[in-house]
């Protein structure tokens, strides 16, 4: 982010701020809907933001697992993190 322009770099903070606010809104709703279950919706949020944001620096193509069943396994470890009940 260092070619970015001082005001540019605040507005992308900005940008990543309220997106973060928005995944943990979304957690505190499903928690007070008994949809799901997290500890702390803030951390809850963070970790699945660092969870996606992370893969981009190991996915390979080609690698040991498609792009899908990363997406898929993913999915998993989100709804498994939340505390989603199973069926």
């Amino acid at each position: 982010m260092a070619h970015l322009s001082p005001d540019h770099f605040v507005e992308l903070q900005a940008v990543r701020r309220n997106f973060q606010r928005a995944v943990q809104r979304f957690l505190a709703d499903g928690v007070a809907a008994g949809e799901f279950s997290v500890p702390d919706t803030k951390v809850a949020g963070i970790a699945i933001l660092d969870l996606l944001k992370g893969v981009d620096a190991w996915i390979r193509d080609p690698g040991r697992l498609g792009r899908r069943q990363v997406a898929d396994t993913y999915a998993v470890l989100i709804l498994q993190l939340m505390r989603v009940p199973q069926p």
